[in-house]
């Protein structure tokens, strides 16, 4: 979602195994949707880089 109007800024298809278990933050494509999110936000202004 976009800030303020709230719009759906990216529809973004999560495809990994389920069920879902916390060693799935170790996999390549975990990391890889974790990084287009983090740069969606990024040119939104949502992230501040201290």
């Amino acid at each position: 979602m976009s800030p303020r109007p709230g719009r759906i800024a990216m529809t973004l298809t999560i495809d990994l195994p389920r069920p879902r278990r916390m060693s799935i933050r170790e996999m390549p494509e975990f990391a890889h949707y974790c990084a287009e999110i983090r740069t969606l936000f990024g040119e939104m202004g949502l992230l501040k880089d201290e």
